[in-house]
């Protein structure tokens, strides 16, 4: 997903994911994307506005990308890492 560029460029930002990014971009972006456009990212404004088209994406799946079938085992192998993580401190 070449939306997905642009983000390395905010990545020194804080709050990249929650800042609501700039009202009059966000929509055209996440419009000319779904259209399947191309888009120059290096022309966004802010560089929050990529970030909340992703969110917005990835929140309209019918199903997550961690799956329902899934969540158990993705559960389970969190638990496991938390108990190692919290080991080694």
């Amino acid at each position: 997903m070449h939306i997905c560029s642009p983000l390395s460029v905010g990545l020194e930002l804080e709050n990249l994911f929650r800042a609501s990014g700039l009202g009059s971009e966000w929509p055209e972006l996440r419009r000319a994307l779904l259209a399947g456009e191309n888009v120059d990212m290096t022309q966004m404004k802010d560089p929050h506005s990529p970030g909340v088209v992703l969110k917005i994406f990835l929140r309209d799946l019918q199903e997550p990308l961690l799956t329902y079938d899934l969540y158990e085992s993705f559960t389970a192998s969190l638990g496991t890492t938390l108990r190692i993580a919290s080991m080694s401190e």
